[in-house]
């Protein structure tokens, strides 16, 4: 069986976050230029620094302003600014993560050194959702194990960028492993993905209502459900059954990556 390793996150509260707050992030807050272990950045910190620049001469005096009104052509810079922190974060978090190895101590390490935030460990360390490092134009999307006899159910899309939904989801990728990879990718997609996690009734012979009944009472002792795991429906003679149009999977919340 394969050892799961613990996933950890940076911390990075973009939303909180004023226009002056992000202006000087960039510019003296992050440095990853000669980092040893985040050697491949798909924004360079040069190039982080001179969308900085940009909005901060944009802006002006006016930057601090409890009320900033800003032009379409400042909007553009100050969204430019904002996504090109999010992609250091998610790529620092993957490759923090990667060189890890589930140790806690080298991922903050890591993450400091470049002037990002670690979140704060959970009182009992989990196997958790998280996209980890794999080759160039692929993804490794792990999730928990909801034991045995289940099917877990993938579904991403391609977005224009995180925290937007993609305008179509891809059919569904149904495996009995807790862990999706894939290849094939251009390097600087964005993917959406979330899962449900599928798991069918014990067979029974229930030639009475009393044994359907029965059958579905041990169902019910014998299952521990998940947010997202759905146990699919059954019919008084224990057997499942779906309706027409009705949505039965529980999806978990959307998650994004960006493919290196």
């Amino acid at each position: 069986m394969k050892k799961l390793l613990g996933y950890f996150h940076i911390v990075l509260n973009l939303h909180k976050m004023s226009i002056s707050d992000e202006v000087v992030l960039a510019l003296t807050g992050l440095n990853y230029a000669t980092d040893p272990d985040y050697t491949d950045p798909t924004i360079t910190q040069p190039q982080l620094q001179a969308l900085a620049t940009t909005v901060q001469n944009d802006l002006g005096s006016r930057i601090t302003s409890a009320s900033l009104q800003l032009t379409e052509q400042e909007q553009i810079d100050v969204d430019a600014l904002s996504r090109a922190i999010i992609t250091v974060k998610s790529e620092v978090e993957v490759v923090a993560n990667t060189k890890a190895g589930g140790n806690r101590a080298v991922f903050e390490t890591i993450v400091r050194r470049i002037g990002l935030h670690p979140s704060q460990p959970q009182a009992k360390h989990v196997r958790i959702v998280g996209f980890m490092h794999s080759e160039k134009g692929g993804f490794h999307f792990i999730v928990p194990s909801e034991g045995k006899d289940v099917i877990y159910i993938y579904e991403f899309g391609f977005t224009t960028a995180e925290n937007v939904l993609p305008a179509e989801w891809l059919p569904v990728i149904p495996l009995d492993l807790a862990e999706l990879i894939m290849i094939g990718f251009t390097s600087g997609d964005i993917i959406a993905m979330h899962y449900a996690v599928q798991k069918s009734p014990p067979r029974v012979k229930a030639k009475t209502a009393v044994a359907a009944d029965t059958a579905k009472t041990d169902i019910a002792k014998t299952t521990k459900p998940s947010g997202v795991l759905t146990m699919l429906p059954v019919n008084n003679k224990g057997k499942v059954m779906l309706t027409y149009g009705a949505t039965y999977w529980h999806f978990s919340n959307v998650m994004y990556f960006r493919i290196p």
